[in-house]
């Protein structure tokens, strides 16, 4: 497989690669690494940032092989509330460092349109791509990032349900990245494609 940072990475956004106003801040409601898939819990947490208590919404990890909707994925902890110019402060999570926790501010790419660079715990080839599938969730990350990874055992006819938490959409071109199902670990693009900021579930993998 490639050599990709761990867990989900943005790469684009329908063609577009400005991330630019599509992270939202959120409050962990547990143990997070970036690259993480999260959804909302229905939880609020009043914090302050600057002098000025706000609320803002709890995320949590994404459930292990479940069908589900996410709102995006981690991208850091914020470690200042106070501003620093336009831009908050984002704690680098660099080597074998303990996870995001409960309470900490995090940054997620919320924005349904974006599309991320993945992992999947096998082989995915082109007759793959357009199929949805559910999220591998290990216990825990790894070098300070996250182990998430699509299940590839997912991606077969008569499993991809509407309700499935991403569409797979393409193969990472890239020569060390095996599309042709020799190797395991295919490095793969998606999109949530069911999405807790769009007003319905996603569509069935076609």
């Amino acid at each position: 497989m490639a050599n990709y940072l761990g867990g989900a990475s943005p790469v684009g956004s329908n063609g577009q690669c400005n991330f630019e106003g599509k992270a939202s801040r959120y409050v962990a409601g547990g143990n997070l690494w970036p690259g993480d898939f999260v959804k909302m819990n229905g939880s609020v947490t009043q914090v302050s940032i600057g002098n000025n208590p706000i609320n803002l919404k709890q995320v949590v990890s994404a459930a292990d092989n479940a069908n589900e909707g996410y709102v995006g994925v981690v991208i850091g902890k914020v470690v200042s509330t106070s501003r620093s110019g336009s831009s908050p402060v984002l704690d680098t999570l660099v080597g074998p460092l303990a996870p995001i926790v409960s309470g900490d501010v995090v940054l997620v790419l919320d924005d349904p349109a974006l599309r991320f660079s993945i992992p999947c715990t096998g082989t995915v080839t082109v007759a793959n791509l357009g199929l949805t599938a559910q999220i591998d969730v290990p216990a825990t990350g790894s070098n300070g990032r996250s182990a998430m990874k699509v299940d590839s055992t997912y991606l077969n006819a008569g499993t991809n349900a509407a309700t499935a938490p991403v569409k797979v959409l393409d193969i990472v071109d890239s020569p060390d990245n095996d599309g042709t199902g020799a190797t395991s670990g295919t490095v793969v693009i998606v999109q949530i494609n069911n999405h807790q900021l769009n007003p319905a579930t996603g569509r069935a993998g076609t």
